[in-house]
């Protein structure tokens, strides 16, 4: 990122996302206010809200990054290696080797189904289902050879 006039970086929607998961994995999500957001950017609370509306919004803005982090799923594969790979990142993505209160409410949310409607969540299911409909066509092929 380049520093604007005054040698700040500029602040944006996805600086703000990536640095509350940082305070919430360092210090707890309780512990995340826009108040110790806004300090830890050294910027004031108010200029957090050009960005995000209210703090629901920035966990379901968190919630994004981490579900981002899971790599999309693999074409033009084996199915089994396909989800099973899909499973291995998740699984990274979501339960590091030190479970942070952000990834766990990450976790929470998936497992409740209840993950905000964001880009990164639907292109990723999106991509899902693209890549179950090919594994599904592959198996389904393989199980008429084999008949």
């Amino acid at each position: 990122m380049s520093a604007s006039a005054g040698g700040r970086i500029p602040l944006n929607r996805a600086r703000v996302l990536e640095s509350a998961v940082a305070v919430a994995d360092a210090s707890g999500l309780e512990a995340l206010s826009m108040r110790s957001l806004a300090d830890t950017l050294g910027v004031v609370p108010m200029a957090l809200y050009k960005h995000v509306a209210n703090k629901d919004e920035l966990i379901d803005g968190m919630i994004d990054v981490v579900v981002g982090e899971i790599a999309p799923p693999l074409t033009g594969i084996d199915w089994r290696v396909g989800v099973r790979t899909r499973i291995l990142s998740a699984r990274d993505a979501l339960f590091t080797s030190a479970r942070t209160p952000a990834r766990d409410t990450a976790v929470d949310e998936l497992s409740r189904g209840m993950l905000p409607l964001s880009p990164t969540v639907m292109v990723g299911r999106e991509k899902d289902v693209g890549a179950l409909k090919q594994w599904c066509r592959r198996l389904n092929e393989c199980s008429t050879k084999r008949r």
